[in-house]
């Protein structure tokens, strides 16, 4: 250490500190985003959105069902 601190100066030394450090910490904080994006894609897929109709009807009414079959003709009496 004592010579590095010969060689560079005291006032260059922090520098150095960090251009060496930097490197690692560089592949840390690239190692938690890795795990990060497997821990992701173990999860299992949400379920899909329940449909919500588009078009309510008015607040208050009551909707009848159609009819299965159609009425038939009245019959004109003779």
């Amino acid at each position: 250490m004592f010579i590095v601190l010969l060689l560079f100066g005291a006032d260059k030394l922090p520098g150095l500190a960090k251009g060496i450090a930097s490197p690692f910490a560089n592949s840390r904080s690239c190692q938690r985003r890795g795990e990060e994006v497997r821990r992701a894609m173990e999860q299992p897929d949400e379920p899909p959105p329940k449909k919500i109709p588009t078009q309510l009807p008015p607040a208050g009414t009551i909707q009848q069902a159609a009819p299965d079959k159609p009425a038939p003709p009245p019959v004109a009496e003779q």
